[in-house]
């Protein structure tokens, strides 16, 4: 779990590993606590590369964030 061993420092830079397990850690942080309360952290891996996370409250999206998967060398 990247939260259970990632050291942080000044000069820290994620590697695009921690960049992987950090949002899988969220995700399933998020679906774990919030089971059944209306709260989701939806991840979905796209045919074109993409990473796509919403964060919906009771069925309204209040976040929805693309990330390349360039950008996260996945």
């Amino acid at each position: 779990m990247f939260f259970n061993t990632y050291k942080s420092s000044s000069q820290s830079v994620l590697s695009s590993e921690d960049k992987v397990n950090l949002i899988n850690d969220i995700h399933e942080l998020i679906s774990q606590r919030f089971a059944g309360k209306g709260i989701k952290l939806i991840k979905d891996l796209s045919d074109e590369g993409h990473l796509k996370l919403r964060f919906e409250v009771n069925g309204e999206e209040l976040l929805h964030v693309n990330v390349c998967k360039q950008q996260l060398k996945m």
